[in-house]
């Protein structure tokens, strides 16, 4: 008993001194070794002689000092020691504030863990599903939110995607009150709208094939798919189009773009439920892809027509700002002379009105300005899509695009000239 006691006693003081040169097993051994535990498995013998007040503040002094660090090998030590600490207190009866100290010690380092570790879907995401707090599963959320508009690198992107759509799903398994899964899905948009105008070569026409099975009556098949930035809150829009009968077949709104894989579901008691899922091969252009409904297939497979990406492609002729974009502008799509007016009413989002020369035609459109690759993109009804970029043509500094739609699955050549 005597010596129990003593061991404990010296044990403890040397937990509290914080001059010792050599870190001993229950010192903080950052400045010897790099991290707060240079042993758990002798940290953890030391903290099974200690009594529980003693466990607890030194998981405590752990907690004050570790909980916003930004060093992996602090936090996945600390996460190591932590959850041994815990099965110490459980398995010695500690009173649950000792155990409870112990998990705190873990979920913070679990949520340093999900803010810093390297960019990978899976890793992010085992350690969302760790996350014991629904208003910290939302901090993670959040903490990505921000964090994204400084990520510029596609395969991130991807990851990033993937880790947001898993967060959703968990959270929505979990139960989580409603706004932490729409938060997880205004993550999935915002890092897809980087990825349009990081690679947009997703965005465009497609001619494909299709084979249903099941119930057949009142579906309307499709041999037209057509992908669109819709510049508005929905984001991507993907139709699948019947151009016999020039009819949408079905529209997705909010689609997750991860990698070269496409995909969305829409859920109602309205009207019928489906989902959708197509992967591009960016070499060649060819998609297959898959879309259901309660009681309907269609597999379908084909390829692109027309992409975007070759109105992304190349330099402007000089560093343009945001003005560059407003303004009046004259020109034609196809053989027809058209005069665009475009202006901003809101930062970063451009409203422009299209009117051929008689004013027979007027057109409205959303859309987005992007200063750095010089283009001009602009959706009308999200079925209508103009884009267009400053490129040096002749010698000449000229506005050239395409306009597309869903309605006429053929890429126009638009031209023009800023008055």
């Amino acid at each position: 008993m005597f010596t129990n006691k003593l061991l404990s006693g010296i044990v403890f003081a040397t937990l509290l001194n914080t001059a010792t040169v050599f870190a001993g097993p229950l010192d903080d051994g950052i400045n010897e070794c790099g991290v707060p535990v240079c042993n758990v498995s002798e940290t953890i013998e030391g903290l099974t002689a200690l009594n529980e007040d003693q466990r607890y503040n030194y998981i405590n002094k752990m907690v004050n000092k570790y909980s916003d660090s930004e060093n992996l090998e602090v936090l996945n030590n600390l996460l190591d020691t932590a959850k041994k600490a815990k099965d110490i207190s459980v398995s010695s009866e500690d009173a649950d504030w000792v155990v409870r100290e112990s998990s705190t010690l873990a979920n913070a380092m679990v949520i340093g863990l999900a803010k810093y570790s390297e960019v990978e879907a899976k890793v992010l995401s085992g350690f969302y599903k760790q996350i014991t707090s629904d208003l910290k599963r939302f901090e993670i959320i959040e903490f990505w939110s921000k964090k994204v508009n400084t990520v510029e690198d596609v395969k991130k992107l991807n990851e990033l995607v993937l880790f947001a759509q898993n967060a959703k799903a968990h959270s929505e398994q979990l139960g989580d009150e409603a706004w932490i899964p729409r938060g997880a899905s205004a993550l999935m948009s915002k890092i897809t709208i980087k990825l349009t105008m990081l690679d947009p070569i997703h965005e465009g026409l497609y001619s494909v094939d299709s084979i249903m099975t099941g119930e057949t009556q009142g579906i309307l098949p499709f041999d037209k798919v057509a992908v669109l930035d819709s510049s508005a809150q929905e984001n991507l829009v993907v139709i699948f189009y019947n151009s016999k009968f020039k009819r949408a077949s079905f529209i997705f709104n909010g689609v997750a773009l991860a990698g070269n894989i496409l995909s969305s579901k829409s859920i109602s008691n309205t009207q019928t439920s489906k989902e959708f899922s197509f992967e591009l091969n960016r070499t060649t252009g060819a998609i297959k892809g898959v879309l259901t409904t309660t009681d309907t297939t269609i597999n379908f497979s084909g390829k692109q027509t027309f992409s975007t990406n070759t109105v992304f492609s190349g330099q402007t002729p000089s560093v343009l700002t945001e003005e560059d974009a407003i303004g009046q502008f004259e020109g034609k799509i196809g053989s027809r002379a058209m005069k665009l007016t475009v202006k901003s009413f809101l930062p970063g989002v451009y409203s422009a009105t299209l009117r051929d020369e008689t004013g027979a035609v007027k057109k409205d459109f959303k859309g987005k300005f992007f200063p750095k690759n010089g283009v001009l993109t602009l959706t009308h009804n999200s079925n209508l899509k103009l884009i267009i970029s400053l490129r040096m043509v002749d010698g000449k500094a000229v506005w050239t695009g395409v306009s597309y739609s869903v309605k006429r699955p053929t890429a126009i050549k638009a031209v023009f000239n800023k008055l």
